[in-house]
């Protein structure tokens, strides 16, 4: 059956309380006659680490941790956020407090430490484990993270593609779109538009991302013009704070990141970058996405002439694309109010 290659981002407007409200929405009870969907969540996150790290992938890890509808089959960990130590430690202390929390043991493997090099096949704890994961079944690749790991898998194993249901990534850009999340702030601007972001997870191994678009697969792609919809402030995090479980602990791990978006880029919270991928895999009809062409290529006009930057550029059917790909762009969850859902004790047993 023939797929698609497709990527997606995210934006500002709705807070932390209705995002999450939409993730939880979708947690109902499945029907006995309903499998759950097979997810493998590969990740760099960093929640906690020293410097400026944003803790989205781990906010989005717990959100999908609660979900009953999914099954995460396993989590690898890579580079990006932070070095491969640093992130395979925080990863399996996520999934210790997950434990802790519903019961639900998370197997969680070392994946790449640098970025794929496409004369050299490099094999890891992360590519063996989603590769037995797909050699049993069907599975969607949740990316919060550069592809590294899909590509040193895919680079070796390209017959597993046939079995991933979807690939949804966190990346993507329209060219001539500069990523300034200060648009419209009042504080914290830097040469009148206050720091400038770049598209992060295809930036840190834009070979990875080259590999992944020479095979046939479906991909979905959520890019910062679609997290800049929704943003998490400091009310939002006091309120996960409170609560118990591996959301009170991601939030309290997640102050200083407010306090450079607050402080450096003059807005009241932050974009929450891969937790839409969590939200996406709970209700995909939250979302306004279309098929649209896609290429790696050097975007010269977001920045100028003099600071090209190479990026996942989707859009302009006129160019040379790789592939159509699925591209969300708008977040339609409203404003439901059910933060309390999230912070709430999940219907688990605990250990």
């Amino acid at each position: 059956m023939s797929k698609r290659f497709a990527f997606g981002e995210t934006g500002k407007g709705f807070g932390l309380t209705a995002l999450l409200a939409v993730v939880v929405a979708g947690l109902t009870v499945t029907p006995a006659f309903a499998a759950p969907q097979r997810v493998w969540i590969d990740t760099d996150a960093a929640c906690g680490a020293a410097g400026r790290v944003d803790p989205d992938d781990c906010l989005a890890i717990a959100a999908l941790a609660r979900n009953t509808d999914i099954e995460i089959v396993g989590v690898s960990t890579v580079f990006g956020n932070a070095d491969i130590e640093t992130t395979d430690t925080i990863s399996r202390a996520l999934a210790f407090e997950i434990a802790q929390e519903t019961g639900q043991l998370l197997e969680v493997y070392r994946g790449a430490g640098t970025p794929f090099s496409p004369s050299v096949v490099r094999e890891t704890d992360a590519t063996q484990a989603i590769a037995r994961a797909l050699e049993e079944g069907p599975l969607t690749l949740v990316a919060l993270g550069p592809l590294t790991n899909l590509a040193d898998l895919f680079s070796a194993r390209p017959d597993l593609a046939d079995n991933v249901t979807n690939a949804v990534a966190v990346m993507g850009k329209r060219e001539g779109h500069a990523f300034h999340p200060a648009e419209g702030a009042t504080g914290g601007v830097l040469f009148g538009h206050g720091p400038l972001f770049r598209d992060f997870n295809l930036c840190e191994d834009t070979e990875a991302a080259r590999l992944l678009a020479t095979l046939d697969v479906e991909v979905t792609l959520l890019p910062y013009e679609l997290a800049r919809q929704v943003e998490i402030t400091s009310q939002d995090l006091a309120a996960l704070a409170a609560s118990t479980g591996a959301v009170s602990w991601v939030a309290e791990r997640s102050a200083a990141w407010l306090a450079f978006w607050q402080r450096d880029v003059g807005r009241n919270g932050f974009y929450p970058f891969d937790l839409l991928a969590a939200e996406y895999l709970a209700t995909p009809d939250r979302f306004d996405c279309a098929l649209e062409p896609a290429r790696i290529a050097t975007d010269r006009k977001s920045y100028g002439a003099l600071m090209p930057q190479t990026g996942l550029l989707v859009g302009d059917a006129q160019a040379a694309a790789t592939h159509n790909v699925t591209y969300c762009t708008r977040y339609l969850g409203g404003t439901l109010s059910l933060l309390d859902g999230l912070a709430a004790t999940p219907d688990h047993s605990p250990l």
